[in-house]
């Protein structure tokens, strides 16, 4: 059979010396990691990763290599995937140095054999390394990176290589980064709280305002002199302490002589400015509703809700959930495309005959009422007294299982053969249909 070899080139702009390819321009390092002290976005890569990392890998395929890839693994998954992730919503992407060697393993049924192992995972600095592609084929041929002592230039073949990389729109391109997409509503919610401090500033002062009567008094300062009430309420307020001053005459003599006497009088008190920051405010809210929308997080599912339902909070968080377990099969397939083969290659003389798989995610409510469903599915799981108190078809309803309803069941009645009549002495018992379908 002829080797199998691809017709188009690379797909990507290769440098035609070295095979790296560049990150797109635009977007720093820097940035990304700028943008990581923001309280949303840190929420967001939190509860991005939390789940994944709650859940685990499984391996299937042959017993022998199944046990083995199970042991590998397990001990390194939280180190690439907490890296991996948070790397994916900074930068894109994640490249590591994988070391390898042999060591003893000790199998269930006693046997050990000396086997390839991953020895170590060593994460790369982004801003450092860059993926490497043939020219001509597009196919990856390792990474290369920088040492930080030295400044030497040190390639990783591609068998040590491992490349993580989401959401790349051709084979070869850094993937955009969450941190890219929220980008835009982050500087404009800073703009937006820049804005709302300078209106603070401007005008968050309190007034103390004198109101006098229009004429003269006689003024005890000036020895009893008569004097301007004008001059008189300046006085008074640079006595007092305040934010700011203001005077106001008042004269309503030549208005209404119907007034009452105190409306002619002195008095003192404190103007607060009226305007307010409403809009300062509910345009925040929508730039952080952007911000958890840039990291393929339905906002309902981790912000508080002014009028969403509990049930739509679920749907939310459930729709959450299904994003982030796309992502967990993603990167476990690469793991499997990558290191898995390689030491199944190494040991086995072969591919693809073990995996690793990963765990579908799921809420504490759902696996709780999985779990009692089964309890209650066999009679010695539950007693009596517990299956009385549950509502056993929102029970059904709950775990999506399809149940007889009364035209399926006389369906299936008119299919089934007529049955002897049960004994009179025979207790009578409820029983509930499930269809498995």
């Amino acid at each position: 059979m002829a080797t199998a070899k691809s017709k188009t080139t690379a797909q990507i702009v290769v440098d035609v010396m070295t095979g790296e390819v560049q990150p797109a321009g635009g977007f720093s390092f820097e940035k990304a990691r700028k943008m990581r002290r923001d309280p949303t976005i840190n929420l967001c890569r939190k509860y991005s990763v939390a789940p994944i990392i709650a859940s685990s890998w499984t391996a299937e395929g042959d017993d022998q290599q199944k046990e083995f890839l199970e042991a590998q693994f397990q001990p390194i998954r939280n180190a690439i995937l907490r890296t991996a992730l948070l790397s994916e919503l900074d930068f894109g992407w994640k490249a590591y140095e994988l070391v390898y060697g042999l060591a003893d393993f000790a199998f269930s049924d006693g046997r050990v054999e000396q086997l390839e192992m991953i020895q170590r995972v060593k994460p790369l600095k982004n801003d450092n390394t860059r993926a490497r592609y043939d020219k001509e084929s597009g196919d990856f041929i390792g990474l290369a990176t920088v040492d930080q002592f030295t400044g030497e230039k040190i390639f990783i073949d591609a068998e040590h290589s491992l490349f993580i990389n989401f959401d790349d729109e051709g084979l070869g391109n850094y993937a955009e980064p969450a941190a890219r997409v929220a980008e835009g509503s982050y500087d404009q919610w800073n703009d937006a709280n820049d804005a709302a401090a300078r209106y603070d500033k401007k005008m968050a002062g309190t007034f103390l305002v004198c109101e006098y009567p229009v004429g003269e008094t006689p003024y005890a300062k000036l020895g009893g002199a008569m004097t301007d009430n004008s001059t008189i309420a300046e006085d008074a307020l640079k006595a007092l302490t305040g934010s700011g001053q203001m005077c106001i005459p008042k004269d309503f003599k030549n208005v209404d002589s119907s007034l009452p006497a105190e409306l002619n009088t002195w008095k003192f008190y404190f103007l607060e400015p009226q305007a307010k920051q409403g809009s300062f405010v509910e345009r925040q809210k929508y730039l952080d509703t952007q911000k958890t929308r840039a990291y393929a997080l339905p906002e309902r599912a981790i912000m508080e809700s002014e009028y969403g339902t509990k049930a739509d909070a679920t749907v939310h968080g459930s729709a959450a959930l299904l994003i982030r377990q796309q992502h967990h099969e993603d990167i476990t397939e690469l793991i499997n495309m990558g290191p898995v083969n390689l030491l199944l290659r190494q040991n086995w003389n072969t591919e693809g005959t073990a995996w690793l798989k990963a765990v579908p995610l799921t809420d504490e409510k759902a696996a709780l009422y999985k779990e009692l469903l089964l309890k209650l599915m066999d009679d010695q799981g539950a007693g009596p007294d517990i299956k009385d108190k549950i509502d056993v078809q929102a029970l059904l309803d709950a775990n999506g299982v399809p149940v007889v309803t009364e035209t399926t069941a006389a369906s299936a009645a008119a299919l089934t053969p007529t049955s002897p009549p049960a004994s009179s002495a025979a207790p009578s018992q409820q029983t509930v249909s499930i269809s498995v379908g």
